[in-house]
């Protein structure tokens, strides 16, 4: 059996993660535990996640992923850019792990008062996202409607992602519904755009 390479290996680890974190909780998830259950010394892991939370932020990088995946697929190519941005959310969301406990979990821990690095690291997170999420819709807007739009995107896409965390309906049908309502709401000049 061939040796797992960096990739691999890093995927092992942020699936224990979870997993582990499915039976406990995030809080209650140390780096020792993952190393003890993959039985991969912790001066493994180190090189490929310096903390904890590099493993969170390696899970909303899969959800970055996905949706810049969808750039490479016809029929989102064929879609508006108001389409297009509905659909990166929502895969972006639907990328996250299923266990929407573990998720909130990894939220809460960000937000602890003792973890304002997380909280700055947090914004530079969701600003490179919204970058993504309005490249990826092929909006070209510039200057002051560039930043109208950032903002928009930015504000529509957290109220959803605080939704999509408690929505229990089939699909996410509620978070598509007001995420599809708020962002019919962003209009600018461009009517090849949104």
């Amino acid at each position: 059996m061939s040796m797992p390479n960096e990739m691999e290996r890093r995927q092992q680890i942020i699936d224990t993660a979870l997993q582990l974190a499915s039976k406990r909780s995030w809080q209650a998830v140390a780096m020792h535990d993952i190393s003890n259950e993959l039985k991969l010394p912790l001066v493994q892991i180190k090189p490929l996640f310096r903390s904890k939370d590099a493993i969170a932020e390696a899970i909303f990088d899969r959800a970055d992923d996905a949706m810049l995946a969808l750039n490479d697929n016809p029929t989102f190519q064929q879609q508006n850019s108001q389409q297009r941005l509905l659909t990166a959310i929502i895969t972006w969301f639907e990328a996250l792990p299923n266990n929407k406990a573990v998720l909130k979990a990894i939220m809460a821990y960000k937000f602890e008062p003792g973890h304002i690095h997380l909280q700055a690291h947090g914004v530079t997170r969701v600003s490179r996202t919204v970058q993504w999420f309005i490249d990826i819709a092929n909006i070209r807007q510039q200057g002051l409607n560039r930043i109208c739009i950032e903002i928009s995107v930015t504000a529509s896409y957290l109220f959803s992602f605080a939704h999509f965390i408690h929505d229990k309906s089939p699909g996410h049908e509620r978070t598509r519904h007001r995420l599809a309502k708020m962002l019919s709401r962003i209009v600018h000049a461009d009517t090849r755009q949104l």
